[in-house]
């Protein structure tokens, strides 16, 4: 939408399993600039992916920078989960491996401290921090400074490396019941597949080519369950058989519950298009 906002033509990359696909990025690239095109930016979620729950590989963070280097990119490398590690070594930001300025980093309080708390930090160098100000200017005319106060007095009154410590294990446990009750209720079909993210909020769910997720969504609302419908995340709107799913908010019974009627609207749709697989 902020991209949208300043009228950007906005190109898709995939995701693989270990982060995007540099390989598509450079060819879209070269493809931008034989059009008289100028490629700009690349706007990233290096650690537990928004919405796939992916983590970048360390391979490719060096990669993607060199890459941003040699065709002078910015790199826009967003950080709202990365405190939210439940399992693996954390990996660098991609701005810690940056010696030439072009990596702007962004991270959030609000999923570390408070969801309602809208206030978040940029590293950047002068100049761009600069710009950034007159931007925000006519937005807000500045961050609300009793927002700003109440993070400053939590973070020196209080252990916030514990209180993070302790939103870690209650997203764990979380993730942990989402993973069991998907392969528990999930109908046994070899084209349904998900992620299993090392922390973030995020469980990235494809189904069979056929089933629309849009489509589906009101039958899964009759079941008092919801989802994100996945094309709202890609730029041309593809990607109708997969779906985001959130498990930051619901107790592990909700889940449960919810992940075991979700189970059963997926086999009802999978019988109607013919594709059901009997369940040994």
């Amino acid at each position: 939408q902020s991209f949208t906002a300043f009228q950007a033509e906005k190109v898709g990359i995939p995701q693989r399993e270990d982060g995007m696909d540099l390989e598509i990025l450079e060819e879209k690239i070269e493809e931008a600039l034989s059009q008289g095109k100028r490629p700009k930016l690349i706007y990233l979620v290096p650690d537990f992916h928004n919405p796939t729950g992916i983590t970048m590989s360390l391979a490719k963070r060096r990669k993607v920078l060199k890459l941003a280097e040699r065709y002078d990119l910015i790199i826009v490398e967003d950080d709202p989960y990365g405190r939210l590690r439940f399992e693996g070594e954390p990996l660098p930001l991609i701005k810690s491996l940056d010696r030439t300025g072009r990596v702007i980093l962004i991270m959030t309080f609000s999923k570390t401290l408070c969801p309602g708390l809208r206030l978040a930090v940029i590293v950047a160098s002068k100049g761009i921090i600069s710009e950034v100000v007159k931007l925000k200017q006519p937005a807000d005319l500045c961050t609300s400074p009793l927002s700003q106060r109440l993070a400053y007095e939590f973070i020196t009154r209080y252990d916030f490396e514990a209180h993070i410590r302790r939103i870690r294990e209650i997203y764990r446990l979380k993730r942990d019941t989402m993973l069991e009750a998907l392969e528990q209720y999930m109908p046994k079909h070899p084209e349904i597949r998900w992620t299993r993210p090392q922390g973030g909020l995020f469980i990235w769910l494809t189904l069979p080519e056929g089933l629309d997720t849009q489509e589906m969504f009101p039958r899964a609302i009759e079941r008092n369950v919801a989802y994100v419908v996945g094309s709202a995340f890609f730029v041309d709107g593809s990607g109708h058989n997969t779906m985001r799913l959130a498990f930051s908010e619901p107790t592990p019974e909700l889940i449960r519950e919810g992940i075991k009627r979700l189970g059963e609207v997926i086999e009802e749709e999978l019988t109607h298009i013919g594709e059901a697989v009997a369940v040994k």
